[in-house]
């Protein structure tokens, strides 16, 4: 007999970021100016807050497991981009501690949208 089953997990952190920023516009001028070139490169840390593991099986048996998860998400970040539109790239930096849970991506990557 085979047994197969479905996972998810769902996460809420808060993220503490320090960065450096190189842009084509005036940073502490009082408008802002819409279109600039921004980069940006830092670390950030992921506070865990909320953490919840769902395991369903095929026999309608249903796990789930609460708490917190992660303290060891630090990653490195560069973004880059224009305007209010930035192309991001993270690297999760203490990817060798294995936790008892499913592991988030070593890399990610994606689109920032800016909003002020």
């Amino acid at each position: 007999m085979f047994l197969s089953f479905r996972a998810e997990t769902n996460y809420l952190d808060g993220h503490l970021e320090m960065k450096f920023r190189i842009s084509s516009g005036n940073q502490q001028a009082s408008t802002n100016i819409s279109s600039k070139l921004t980069l940006d490169i830092g670390a950030l840390y992921n506070a865990p807050i909320i953490f919840k593991h769902i395991v369903r099986y095929d026999n309608n048996k249903k796990i789930i497991n609460n708490g917190l998860h992660q303290f060891t998400d630090f990653r490195a970040f560069v973004n880059f981009g224009y305007s209010e539109v930035l192309v991001y790239c993270e690297y999760r930096l203490f990817d060798f501690i294995i936790g008892n849970y499913p592991e988030l991506p070593k890399y990610s990557r994606g689109l920032k949208f800016l909003m002020h």
